[in-house]
């Protein structure tokens, strides 16, 4: 898949240090992706939810502390323990937020009006297949 409007990494670790912060290790295709691709816009970007729902998918959320658009920046909401559950990785066109289940590694959306956890995908593989013009 081609990626745009890629921030290199300012330093690899800062990953490391990002996932030890939140408690989670994220998947390694998707440490691959980010050292590749860090807050890169993806070529394809619509993807469809379990629930059929479609959901623009804007960018990887960057692991640089100076970028505006970062995980360091942009949080998952406490409300509901949703920060203990999911770990951030990516923004929507519309606000939502592209997370990883800690527990599970799958792909889910959260949307940012009502905090509901939409499920997208078994994997980051299979998210990236979803991905369509």
């Amino acid at each position: 898949m081609r990626w745009n409007y890629i921030k290199p990494l300012e330093n690899e670790a800062m990953l490391s240090e990002y996932e030890e912060r939140i408690g989670y290790t994220y998947p390694a295709g998707f440490c691959d992706t980010v050292k590749k691709n860090n807050g890169g816009y993806p070529e394809k970007s619509s993807v469809d939810a379990q629930n059929g729902r479609n959901f623009s998918f804007k960018r990887l959320l960057s692991f640089n502390r100076s970028d505006k658009e970062s995980v360091w920046r942009i949080g998952i909401p406490s409300d509901e323990g949703l920060a203990d559950r999911f770990a951030v990785f990516a923004l929507a066109d519309s606000g939502d937020l592209f997370c990883f289940e800690k527990a599970t590694d799958k792909v889910f959306v959260i949307d940012h009006e009502t905090l509901e956890a939409i499920p997208v995908a078994a994997s980051f593989t299979g998210f990236l297949r979803k991905l369509r013009d």
